[in-house]
C-alpha cells in the first residue's frame, strides 16, 4: 500500500459520494471520556476476568469506539492490561495483567 493507492482510494470514495452511491452521515458532537472508558474497563475485567475489543466497541458510535482504544493504550501502556492478538486482523483479547 502506498500514498498513489490511499489517493486513488480517497478519490474513488469522494467520486461515489458525489454520484449518492454512498450514504453521507452528519456526525453529532459527543463528549467521550477515556478515564471513564478506563474505569468501564477495570471494572469489566474484575467481574469477568476478560473480554475483546470487539465485545467492547461494538455498536458504539464512533467517539466512543477512540475513547476505548485510548483507555486500552493507556490501561497496556502502566501495564495494567494484556492485549494479545493471534493472527492479523483478528480481534484483540483483553486480560488483567498478573500482579
Amino acid at each position: 500500500l502506498n500514498a498513489e493507492a490511499l489517493l486513488h482510494a480517497l478519490r474513488a470514495i469522494a467520486e461515489s459520494i458525489h454520484r449518492g452511491e454512498l450514504e453521507t452521515e452528519t456526525i453529532r458532537d459527543q463528549v467521550v471520556s477515556v478515564e471513564e472508558k478506563i474505569k468501564e474497563i477495570i471494572e469489566r475485567l474484575t467481574k469477568g476476568g476478560g473480554t475483546t475489543l470487539r465485545t467492547l466497541a461494538e455498536t458504539k458510535p464512533r467517539g466512543e469506539v477512540i475513547a476505548i482504544f485510548l483507555a486500552l493504550l493507556h490501561l497496556a501502556r502502566e501495564q495494567m492490561i494484556l492485549l494479545e492478538q493471534t493472527h492479523y486482523f483478528s480481534d484483540i483479547m483483553i486480560t488483567s495483567a498478573p500482579k
